[in-house]
């Protein structure tokens, strides 16, 4: 995902019941230290069923988590400007298949 600032502050990306945000103001994915380039910020969330990893900036930040959610489906994906807008420059969204043959 790529996103542009604008005025918003933070930028939020639900899925199922966890979240990804990032503090424009700060410069932080997470918590984890990642600057703007061009006014642009890009990072990717990979989520399986016992977690998640986030990695920002091609490698620059990255972090592993589990999931509170016990791994239940997804369900609805957001992405919430928070004080103002951006501009959503890219996303893509893929479904894993199992990496288990009996499934």
């Amino acid at each position: 995902m790529t996103l542009k600032k604008g005025t918003a502050v933070k930028a939020v990306l639900r899925y199922g019941e966890e979240a990804t945000a990032y503090d424009f103001k700060s410069g932080t994915l997470d918590e984890m230290p990642l600057k703007t380039i061009d006014d642009r910020v890009t990072f990717r969330v990979l989520v399986d069923r016992p977690i998640r990893e986030i990695v920002g900036g091609d490698g620059a930040c990255f972090k592993t988590a589990g999931r509170r959610d016990a791994g239940k489906p997804l369900g609805t994906i957001s992405l919430t400007a928070e004080g103002g807008n951006l501009t959503l420059e890219s996303f893509r969204v893929y479904a894993m298949k199992s990496a288990w043959k009996d499934r």
